[in-house]
C-alpha cells in the first residue's frame, strides 16, 4: 500500500520478525496448526492497521458569517445530530469545529450542509458541486441596500441612472446620490417594495467614486461607494446588416440616428436584393474604419468567406453583435462556438421574459420575447441599463456579443423610448471599439483587497499598478482569455496594458468591509438560489464510524488471538502431563 508512514511499516516489519521466528519455533516443535495460525494472525493484525473503511456520508452544519448566537442556538436545537463546523469569517462557537476554509469542509465529505449565515458566494458555492444544501438564513432587522446596479463607464455629460432595493423597507426612508465633494446630486424615497431610482451625470473625464446614502429621516444608515469611468465620447461608426426588414430594425435604426451613430446599412428585401444606406462594404479598409459590425443570424451565415475578413477585424479591435432572428440549429451554435461563445438551446420558439427590476413593464396583453438560449461560459452584460439576455466574450483585441431578445421596439411603441435607447447603447457601448482602438479590461466582479479579482476583455496581460507604486504582472488562462490578481491595498489600481496606450484604465478596489451589506446580500441571494437547485430534504441513513469500525475489527482479531493463546497454552499443558508421566 502506497503512503505507509514510516513508524507503521516498522511496526509491521517487527511483528513479521516476530511471526518467523515463532512459526520456526513451533515448526521444531512439529505443532503444525500452531504454525499456520501465525501468518493468519499477522495477516488479521496488518488488515486491521492498514484498512481504511470508506466513510458513511453525513450531512454537517455549517456556520457562515453574519450567523448570530440565538440563530445558531436555535439550529442546533433543531438539528441537534449533527456536527458543526464555522469558517474563519463566522464567529467562534464553542459547540462548533472551526475550519480553515470550506475545502476543509467538504474533505469529511458530507452527504448534505445546513448553512447558517448569509450564505456563500458565487465561488464557493461552485465547488459544491450539487452537494445537496439546506439553508437557514438570518433575515436583517436593520434597513440595508441589498441591491445596487448602476453602470460602470459613462460619457462626460451623460445622464445615468441608479437603481436598488432596500430591505427590509420601512417609512421615512430617503436615497441620496452624492457625488465625490460631497454634493447631494439626487434623492429620492423607497417604493413599497423597496426599491429606488437615483439619476446622475458626470461632468469630468476621470474615474470617479460617488456615494450612495440610505438615511432615516436625517440620520445616515448606510453608505456604499460608486465607481465610475467617464471618458469624451467619440461618434460611433456602425455597420448594420440584416437579412430582412422588422420592426425590431426599424425602430434601432431610428434610435442610432438620433443617437448621432454614423450608420451604414444593407438589409435585405428580396433575393438578390437589398436596401444601402452609406457604403455598406465588407473589406479589410472598410472594417477598420468601423467601430462595430451589428449582423442578424441569418446574414452572418450568408456572408460565407467574408465572415474571415470580420472576424480577422475583431482580433484587431472591431466590436461585433450577432442578433438572434430564428430558432438556434446545432451547426448555428457549433458557428457561434468557434466566436467564443458557448450558447445552450432549450427550445425552438420564442418565450417570455421579465425585465430587469426597476425597468417600466408593457401594458397588460403584451409581453417581452427573447429566444430560448442560455450563456453556458460566456459574460452577460452587467450594466442594468440593458433588458439582459445579451452576453459577449473577448476575442483578440475586440468583442464579440450575441442578444437573442426581439421585440425591444414595444418600450417606444408603449412611451418609453428610454429603455430602448438605454438597451441598445448598452449593447453598443460594451462592444464597440474603444476611441484609442486599446482592448478595456473589465471587472467582473467588485474588486476587494485581499481577494482575487478576475479582468477580462483585452489581449495582452496587462500589469496592475496600485495607489502606492507596486506592480503586479499578470497571466493570461488560456480557457478564458481573463487575468485574475489579488490586490493587497485599497483604492484605484492603474491598468496599464501596452506602453503606447493613451488612455489609461483605472478599477477602484475596496474593502470588504465597505459593502458589507451588498455582498452579504449577494451571497445570501446565490445561497438561496443554489439551495432550490439543489435541495436538502432532511432524510439520511447514519451509519456506523470509522472509529467504531476500527474498534469491533480489533476486537474481533484480539478475539482470535486470544483464542490461539488459549490453545497453545492447552497444548502445552498437555504435552507436560505426558512428559510428567513418562517420568514416573
Amino acid at each position: 500500500m502506497s503512503g505507509v508512514p514510516d513508524p507503521t511499516l516498522a511496526v509491521l516489519l517487527t511483528l513479521a520478525a516476530a511471526a518467523l521466528v515463532a512459526m520456526a519455533r513451533l515448526g521444531k516443535q512439529r505443532r503444525w496448526a500452531l504454525l499456520c495460525a501465525q501468518p493468519i494472525l499477522l495477516a488479521g493484525l496488518a488488515g486491521v492497521v492498514l484498512w481504511q473503511p470508506s466513510n458513511t456520508p453525513l450531512p454537517f452544519g455549517l456556520i457562515t458569517k453574519g450567523a448570530t448566537a440565538e440563530h445558531v442556538v436555535a439550529l442546533q436545537s433543531r438539528f441537534p445530530e449533527l456536527e458543526w463546523l464555522a469558517l474563519p469569517d463566522a464567529l467562534p462557537w464553542p459547540n462548533a469545529q472551526p475550519v480553515p476554509d470550506l475545502g476543509a469542509a467538504l474533505r469529511k465529505q458530507p452527504a448534505a450542509l445546513v448553512l447558517a449565515g448569509d450564505g456563500l458566494s458565487s465561488d464557493q458555492l461552485a465547488l459544491l458541486a450539487g452537494l445537496p444544501l439546506q439553508f437557514e438564513p438570518v433575515n436583517p432587522t436593520a434597513p440595508g441596500i441589498v441591491k445596487l446596479s448602476a453602470p460602470r463607464t459613462v460619457s462626460v455629460g451623460q445622464r445615468w441612472t441608479v437603481r436598488g432595493r432596500v430591505q427590509p423597507t420601512r417609512s421615512g426612508l430617503n436615497l441620496h446620490l452624492v457625488d465625490p465633494a460631497g454634493n447631494d446630486l439626487d434623492q429620492t424615497a423607497v417604493d413599497e417594495a423597496g426599491e429606488f431610482q437615483l439619476v446622475g451625470s458626470t461632468p469630468l473625464a476621470s474615474p470617479l467614486r460617488y456615494t450612495v446614502e440610505l438615511r432615516d429621516e436625517e440620520r445616515m444608515v448606510q453608505s456604499l461607494p460608486l465607481p465610475l469611468q467617464a471618458h469624451i465620447p467619440s461618434q460611433m461608426r456602425m455597420l448594420l446588416i440584416a437579412a430582412t426588414p422588422s420592426p425590431e430594425l426599424k425602430f434601432l435604426r431610428r434610435w442610432a440616428t438620433d443617437a448621432g451613430i454614423q450608420l451604414d446599412a444593407q438589409i435585405g428585401v428580396a433575393p438578390s436584393l437589398a436596401l444601402r444606406r452609406g457604403q455598406p462594404a465588407l473589406s479589410p479598409a472598410s472594417l477598420a474604419e468601423l467601430d462595430l459590425v451589428l449582423i442578424d443570424d441569418r446574414s452572418w451565415q450568408q456572408v460565407g468567406q467574408q465572415r474571415e475578413l470580420i472576424v480577422e477585424a475583431v482580433r484587431n479591435g472591431l466590436g461585433l453583435l450577432l442578433r438572434v432572428t430564428e430558432p438556434a440549429s446545432p451547426a448555428r451554435l457549433q458557428t457561434w462556438q468557434q466566436l467564443g461563445l458557448s450558447i445552450e438551446s432549450t427550445g425552438e420558439a420564442p418565450i417570455e421574459v421579465q425585465p430587469l427590476f426597476l425597468v417600466p413593464r408593457l401594458a397588460s396583453g403584451t409581453a417581452l420575447h427573447a429566444w430560448p438560449l442560455r450563456a453556458v461560459d460566456a459574460h452577460p452584460l452587467r450594466d442594468d441599463a440593458a433588458l439582459g439576455h445579451s452576453t459577449w466574450n473577448a476575442l483578440g483585441r475586440g468583442r464579440v456579443g450575441l442578444t437573442w431578445l426581439n421585440d425591444t421596439f414595444q418600450y417606444v411603441q408603449q412611451a418609453h423610448p428610454e429603455v430602448h435607447a438605454s438597451h441598445w447603447a448598452a449593447l453598443l457601448h460594451e462592444l464597440a471599439r474603444s476611441a484609442s482602438s486599446e482592448p478595456r479590461w473589465r471587472a467582473l466582479t467588485t474588486p476587494l483587497v485581499k481577494q482575487r479579482a478576475t479582468l477580462c476583455g483585452g489581449d495582452r496581460p496587462p500589469t496592475l499598478i496600485g495607489p502606492d507604486g507596486e506592480r503586479i504582472e499578470t497571466l493570461r488562462d488560456a480557457n478564458t482569455g481573463c487575468v485574475g490578481f489579488w490586490p493587497s491595498r485599497p483604492g484605484l489600481w492603474q491598468i496599464e496594458s501596452s506602453a503606447g496606450q493613451p488612455e489609461p484604465q483605472w478599477i477602484d478596489v475596496f474593502e470588504s468591509e465597505q459593502l458589507a451589506p451588498l455582498l452579504a446580500a449577494q451571497r445570501r441571494e446565490a445561497t438561496e438560489a443554489y439551495a432550490k437547485a439543489a435541495p436538502w430534504n432532511g432524510d439520511y441513513t447514519p451509519g456506523i464510524s470509522t472509529d467504531l469500525q476500527h474498534t469491533l475489527l480489533l476486537a474481533a482479531w484480539a478475539a482470535l488471538a486470544m483464542l490461539v493463546w488459549l490453545w497453545e497454552r492447552r497444548l502445552i499443558g498437555s504435552a507436560h502431563q505426558t512428559e510428567a508421566r513418562q517420568v514416573r
